[in-house]
């Protein structure tokens, strides 16, 4: 699989884009390559990393979330070149960007728990920050309703 097309479009936009020399030799590139399974938890899990490159080329990224989301593919990719099956499939920035919450997309088990407080510690160690973890979901709109606004007129013109 040492192909430059078996590597998904944000592990390049995120990882080798910027350092990748004007050529290289197909050795060098396998040694940054990882072989991966494509289930819908790492098909989705790749959209997120997607979504995140996306969000900071746009300006929208923090360090801080860029860090965060950099430590949870690092994590993925610790279990994949060990032959592990991964504890997490992906990460971004979530809420209205320029950062502050980071989503992180990991197996709903003790595993998938331990490799998110792996991503907190070494953030804290990096940072001296310990972010908040929060897990699950709630049913938001479903249980809280929505608020429809309409618009009023104040007379004024612009």
């Amino acid at each position: 699989n040492g192909y430059l097309c078996n590597t998904t479009p944000s592990q390049f936009a995120q990882l080798y884009e910027s350092s990748l020399p004007a050529s290289m030799s197909g050795s060098d590139f396998l040694a940054l390559s990882h072989n991966e399974h494509w289930d819908n938890a790492t098909q989705a899990g790749e959209l997120m990393f997607q979504s995140h490159a996306s969000y900071s080329r746009c300006g929208l990224g923090s360090e801080g979330t860029d860090r965060l989301v950099m430590l949870a593919r690092e994590e993925m990719e610790t279990a994949a070149t060990s032959n592990l099956c991964p504890s997490i499939y992906g990460a971004k920035i979530t809420g209205g960007g320029s950062g502050g919450t980071v989503c992180i997309l990991a197996q709903d088990s003790s595993q998938g728990q331990e490799a998110v407080e792996r991503i907190r510690e070494k953030y804290h160690r990096q940072t001296g920050y310990r972010p908040d973890i929060f897990v699950g979901s709630s049913e938001g709109a479903l249980k809280q309703g929505v608020i429809c606004a309409q618009a009023v007129s104040t007379g004024l013109t612009h």
